[in-house]
């Protein structure tokens, strides 16, 4: 008996008055005897506003090494591209949504490797597998709770001598000491040799103790009154308000490190000396307008200009002032001049007005 699955969806054709109709659809041979209507209506017109869809999903777990892969929709889904949704059409109104879900366990990959004496009777069964001087090396393939491989390298390698080292880095005034096969390592007596004969067998320790010195940094810096930068050490806030002071950090080692913060604020209000009268004639510099200030003041002209006593402007510029007393190629004429500045000061903009005699 063939199988029956009923649906239910909204759709009102022209001939009838009901507003829901039932979908049967059978496992027929095609399209047009999978699904009837209770009488014939348009297939294509029914597709389209019966929206039948159903869920489903694909999962699947596996081990890495299985390579597994699966093509829906010309997509290929695999370890590189494990999880998604495909809307899988079939021929009888039916599609079906379909979430994909792929997890891939890894496999593990672990090495015994050691040096041993040869007169030690040293053994290591793994797998049920003997290893010893007789059958120092190996691969073991084992199986892991959820499946899949484990591998394991076994490497031993027996040897008259064992050549081991003893390495220990502590800070610099601490009270650290070991001994070892009766010699007693500490600040005063850092590196050295040690020789031990166990199973027929020589081993050699080789120590080196380290003592760490203490490590300094600064952060420095220099800006402008409320500009608002800070930095935060050890939870301590460095700002205008806090701007000096040493923290203690540990560094790598766990040793002690040394933070020095030194944050300096400036108002940028340097010392302008502008002069009052020019002589044309005269020796450089007191034949040339200019601005008189530190060495060790930053600042740049944004603006200059000159005027004469009837508003005239003989003189326009920026950057490095610098005012000959000519204009058009021509010495103007002796007289009170007027100058207007904008000074770029590094933490503030300053404008100066004046007057200025110009004599010939």
């Amino acid at each position: 008996m063939p199988r029956l699955d009923i649906y239910a969806g909204l759709y009102r054709p022209a001939e009838t008055t009901t507003d829901e109709l039932f979908l049967g659809c059978f496992d027929g041979d095609g399209v047009n005897d999978c699904c009837h209507l209770n009488g014939v209506i348009d297939e294509l017109q029914f597709y389209s506003s019966l929206k039948v869809e159903v869920n489903d999903t694909l999962m699947h777990t596996s081990c890495e090494s299985e390579e597994y892969r699966r093509v829906i929709n010309n997509t290929v889904y695999d370890i590189t591209n494990p999880k998604g949704t495909e809307i899988v059409a079939s021929g009888c109104f039916r599609d079906t949504l379909l979430t994909i879900d792929l997890t891939f366990l890894p496999s593990s990959e672990i090495t015994i490797e050691e040096s041993l004496c040869k007169g030690g009777n040293y053994q290591l069964e793994v797998n049920e597998t003997i290893y010893d001087i007789n059958n120092p090396s190996g691969v073991e393939i084992l199986s892991t709770v959820d499946g899949c491989d484990s591998t394991i390298l076994i490497n031993l390698n027996f040897t008259d001598e064992i050549v081991e080292e003893f390495n220990v880095v502590v800070c610099e005034g601490e009270d650290y000491s070991v001994e070892i096969n009766g010699t007693i390592y500490n600040q005063n007596n850092p590196t050295g040799v040690e020789a031990f004969n166990l199973d027929q067998c020589d081993s050699v320790v080789m120590v080196n103790l380290e003592f760490a010195e203490p490590s300094t940094d600064s952060i420095l810096y220099s800006g402008c009154r409320e500009d608002g930068y800070s930095v935060v050490v050890n939870d301590v806030i460095y700002d205008e308000t806090n701007p000096e002071g040493v923290e203690v950090l540990q560094n790598s080692f766990g040793c002690d490190s040394l933070i020095y913060i030194d944050l300096e604020y400036i108002d940028g209000g340097c010392d302008f000396f502008i002069p009052n009268v020019i002589n044309t004639k005269s020796e450089y510099p007191n034949n040339t307008f200019q601005i008189y200030t530190s060495d060790t003041c930053e600042y740049s002209i944004e603006k200059f200009f000159i005027f004469d006593r009837w508003g005239a402007m003989v003189y326009a510029g920026e950057g490095p002032v610098s005012w000959d007393g000519v204009f058009n190629g021509k010495k103007v004429g002796q007289g009170v001049y007027v100058y207007y500045l904008i000074i770029d000061n590094q933490c503030s903009s300053l404008t100066k007005t004046g007057s200025i005699v110009v004599l010939n």
